[in-house]
């Protein structure tokens, strides 16, 4: 027997979308500068891998993950967040 076990992608949520993870599931050990990431791909069992560019990737359930529009950002932050991705950062 076989199973297989795939979770439809939120609708919210794309590739490249820029991202705040809710405070509350952030490692308090971590102490980046500011807490933007870049969702970089999806799972299979429905988590989203989020990177940052000081504290690296993570993976965190959909709705723990609020998406931010790009120009409310500051220009440097987008810009480090891309130069660590290589995914442009776009709007839904």
């Amino acid at each position: 027997m076989e199973l297989a076990i795939l979770v439809d992608r939120p609708p919210w949520l794309w590739e490249g979308a820029l991202v705040r993870p809710d405070p509350a599931v952030v490692d308090p050990g971590e102490a980046p500068t500011h807490p933007y990431g870049q969702v970089v791909a999806f799972l299979p069992v429905g988590g989203v891998v989020v990177m940052h560019p000081e504290s690296g990737s993570g993976v965190y359930a959909p709705e723990d993950l609020v998406v931010c529009d790009p120009e409310s950002i500051d220009p440097g932050v987008r810009e480090a967040i891309v130069r660590c991705t290589g995914i442009t950062a776009s709007e839904g």
